[in-house]
């Protein structure tokens, strides 16, 4: 299934998931879980339209 094709929620449940981001056999210490578990977390706390990029050397 393409991520166009998913509704909101399979879309989020995909990219909270390790396994969305890398194809390749990484030993199992490679495990971003926890990482996207805060990210969730953190999302939860706010609503997507007034989170904001602040100006860095890395955004325009």
């Amino acid at each position: 299934m393409k991520i166009l094709d998913m509704t909101e929620k399979e879309a989020k449940q995909y990219f909270l998931k390790s396994s969305s981001y890398c194809s390749l056999d990484l030993p199992k210490y490679f495990d971003f879980s926890n990482l996207l578990s805060f990210v969730d977390t953190e999302i939860k706390k706010k609503q997507l339209s007034k989170t904001t990029l602040k100006k860095s050397r890395f955004v325009g």
